[in-house]
This record gives structure tokens, sequence and C-alpha cells, in this order.
């Protein structure tokens, strides 16, 4: 099987985050709170595709501690930019 694990919800998390980053009031009176969510949607859809391909068996995390740990780290660097 090729993905789909959760039904590709990835796409509809990204949909929704670029929804409201790019939601002219949001951006106007949040622009950083815009930016944040844009980012942080294409973050969570990197990752769920990530585990979505490895649960779904097309390809493997090697080790889950590290990947888990570089994926948060990567959150942590996005969220700092603010």
């Amino acid at each position: 099987m090729s993905g789909g694990h959760w039904q590709y919800c990835g796409y509809k998390i990204l949909d929704a985050c670029e929804e409201i980053e790019q939601d002219e009031e949001v951006k106007k009176r949040f622009p950083e709170l815009s930016q944040i969510i844009g980012s942080l949607g294409r973050w969570l859809y990197d990752v769920e595709h990530e585990l979505d391909w490895d649960l779904s068996y097309d390809t493997k995390i090697v080790d889950d501690r590290k990947f888990e740990k570089e994926k948060i780290n990567e959150l942590l660097s996005i969220l700092r930019k603010y």
C-alpha cells in the first residue's frame, strides 16, 4: 500500500493552515500568528507524511527516537524565528 494510513489527512491539515495563513484579516491583525500557522501546517504535513509512509510500509524510519527528536527540534527552530 502506498500511504493513506490516516486517509491522507496531511493534505487537509496543510490546506486548513494555509487558508488561515493567507486570510487577509488574520495577516493584518495577527501577522506573526499567520506565519506560524502556515509554517506549522507545512511541518505537520511533512511529519504526517513521513509517519504515514513508515506505518504503511512504503519506507522505514530507522531510529524512532532519533526521528522524533529531529522533528521536535525542527519545530522548535521554526518557533524560535518568531
